[in-house]
């Protein structure tokens, strides 16, 4: 996935191992905020959590999640998600949001 590529998801709790931007619509604009699980620095042993309840527009709020996946290598390669809930409040200047993929439960079969 190239820089500007981010994965839309349903459900930000949903995920614990990644970088997410959670964007919801507050006083009529959109805001967001980069969201990470609490990991340990591993040279310093110092315990980093993610800095919430402080809402920047969204390019920040992208670009904040961008930064954080050069600073924190313990999310690898993974891509940043996007919890967003207006449908059609993505705009295209902030790069490519992929659609929602099917969770594991809806795409295997249950077996008896």
């Amino acid at each position: 996935m190239n820089e500007n590529t981010f994965q839309r998801i349903a459900d930000a709790d949903e995920i614990d191992d990644a970088v997410v931007v959670r964007i919801w619509l507050l006083n009529g604009e959109l805001v967001g905020e980069a969201d990470f699980p609490t990991v340990e620095h591993a040279g310093t042993g110092q315990l980093l959590s993610a800095a919430l309840g402080n809402p920047v527009n969204v390019p920040q709020a992208l670009s904040n999640a961008k930064r954080l996946l050069e600073e924190l290598p313990m999310f690898g390669q993974r891509p940043i998600f996007v919890q967003i809930d207006e449908e059609g409040a993505w705009q295209a200047d902030w790069g490519t949001l992929l659609p929602i993929k099917p969770s594991a439960l809806t795409t295997k079969q249950f077996k008896h």
